[in-house]
């Protein structure tokens, strides 16, 4: 999930969120593993505000991805980040594959 989308500049409402969030907690075997990116959760414009997925997530894993370079301008500094949050129990493998980059 691309939340705030990128070039449309489209900010997902709450509701569809929670919806993809519902549906992926509902799939056998503790659910999907729901990969947020939101690099450019602080670009709104018009006052609008972004749901972080993570904040939705309870029962399934959720692995959100940010950086420095598309929201403070740092082109050419790959610098990013992936934090993992909701039911992390069965993100072993996950975790362990990470660890190896």
């Amino acid at each position: 999930v691309i939340n705030p989308n990128n070039p449309a500049g489209v900010i997902y409402p709450k509701e569809l969120l929670q919806d993809i969030v519902a549906m992926a907690e509902e799939y056998p075997f503790g659910g999907m593993v729901i990969f947020a990116d939101e690099i450019y959760d602080q670009i709104t414009f018009d006052g609008n505000k972004m749901t972080h997925m993570a904040s939705l997530c309870h029962n399934t894993l959720c692995c959100s991805f940010g950086g420095l370079s598309k929201v403070y301008r740092a082109c050419g500094f790959r610098v990013g980040w992936l934090v993992m949050s909701g039911n992390r129990s069965r993100a072993v493998s996950y975790e362990n594959a990470l660890n190896l980059l």
